[in-house]
């Protein structure tokens, strides 16, 4: 018995309706929203056993979400599923096999309609359909006697290399050597890797590498850090494909930051500053020093030079040692909050050890000494780097204020 290809449950007639010729595969421009893209199909009566293979080609990429091949099967459909593929053709890569579920025909016959839902990028190329049951595919002469099939797809953005940093665990020191992890990966599998070394901001060390195997496998970069660094110290990787295809926001596609311990005495200037003429004065007045009395006599003069140090460290995202709580303090993720809340604390402990509590009047006089604290928190954002990626100090960034 012939059936027209009617026995279609509603949504395929509405596919079919803008197709045209049904001697050949219908190719058509994605869109934002699924549409069909290829139809080998047509109106015409159908019979079972395809005899040519349903071969198409694309010159564009899609994001193929269904493909959809039909089984009426003289009004009798299927009692199951089965699954369908795409065969790469001269080179292409092949997809599935994908299993299916079944859609009713006209008249409710069983799973005339083959349907597999699916998500993945389809490059240009060459390809065929192939079903699982081709004794029920059905087909006819207009179609070329070929199976009949469908692919619904949105639009696929161009392919591009997509690269990885990898963090550097532990501390580097000027002068010496190390090895940064990175990967890229391309549809095509060869791209043209661009590596970078910045210091503040700053552009010191390049590298370009042509990968052969783009496979997202790890790789190293041996460089040399140079003794006259001072940070924030970052490693950036992008890269670039044969077409020409950049890697998103290149060149600093995929970044991270390295721990560089650098002497303090390099990156900061005690209690006293530098820029806006009111602020070095106010700064000034208080100086690195403060005295403090006792009632009955007896002073005690503090430095709070550490304190200032590491506090102009953490505006400039530097690593240094921490001369006051011990250990290293890597200072490029601080917000600006954090950098003053750290300050407020540090001329405290430098109160209690500079002070004895003996004296409590002075200790006293010490500790609620809030004049360098006020003055980093109503000026000092005039002095944070917001943007450790550019030269100088950024009054606007991604660091937290």
């Amino acid at each position: 018995m012939r059936r027209l290809l009617s026995g279609l449950c509603p949504l395929l007639l509405f596919l079919l309706l803008p197709v045209g010729s049904a001697a050949a595969a219908h190719v058509a421009a994605p869109a934002a929203a699924p549409q069909q893209v290829v139809v080998i199909g047509n109106g015409a009566a159908v019979q079972n056993g395809p005899s040519a293979p349903s071969i198409f080609t694309t010159t564009q990429p899609w994001h193929v979400v269904q493909i959809i091949t039909y089984h009426w099967n003289d009004a009798k459909g299927t009692s199951s599923t089965g699954t369908i593929r795409l065969k790469g053709l001269g080179g292409a890569k092949s997809y599935g096999p994908f299993k299916t579920t079944g859609m009713p025909g006209q008249g409710g016959v069983p799973n005339a309609n083959w349907v597999a839902s699916v998500s993945f990028d389809l490059p240009p190329g060459r390809y065929q359909f192939v079903d699982s049951s081709p004794v029920t595919w059905a087909q006819n002469e207009e179609s070329g006697h070929r199976g009949m099939a469908w692919i619904m797809a949105t639009s696929a953005e161009p392919a591009v290399p997509s690269v990885t940093a990898y963090l550097h665990a532990g501390i580097v020191h000027p002068g010496t050597g190390i090895a940064l992890g990175y990967a890229v990966k391309d549809a095509s599998g060869k791209a043209e890797v661009h590596l970078a070394l910045y210091d503040g901001g700053d552009l010191d060390t390049t590298d370009d590498v042509a990968v052969a195997k783009a496979d997202g496998s790890r790789r190293t970069w041996q460089v040399s850090i140079g003794s006259d660094l001072k940070g924030p110290l970052s490693f950036c990787v992008w890269a670039e494909n044969a077409a020409g295809d950049k890697s998103g926001n290149a060149p600093r596609s995929a970044c991270k930051f390295i721990s560089l311990l650098v002497d303090i005495a390099r990156v900061s200037n005690g209690c006293g500053g530098e820029g806006w003429p009111s602020v070095v004065a106010a700064e000034n007045y208080f100086g690195n020093t403060s005295t403090y009395t006792e009632p009955e006599g007896g002073s005690y003069t503090v430095s709070f030079v550490p304190a200032c140090n590491l506090h102009d460290a953490a505006y400039g995202g530097q690593t240094v040692a921490d001369v006051i709580n011990g250990g290293t303090v890597d200072t490029h993720a601080w917000s600006r909050r954090k950098a003053d809340d750290k300050f407020a604390s540090d001329l405290r402990a430098i109160c209690h050890r500079r002070v004895p509590p003996s004296a409590k009047t002075a200790l006293q006089s010490c500790l609620r000494d809030g004049r360098r604290y006020l003055i980093v928190r109503t000026l000092g954002m005039n002095f944070y780097d917001y943007d450790l990626t550019r030269p100088g100090t950024q009054g606007e960034g991604p660091r937290d204020r």
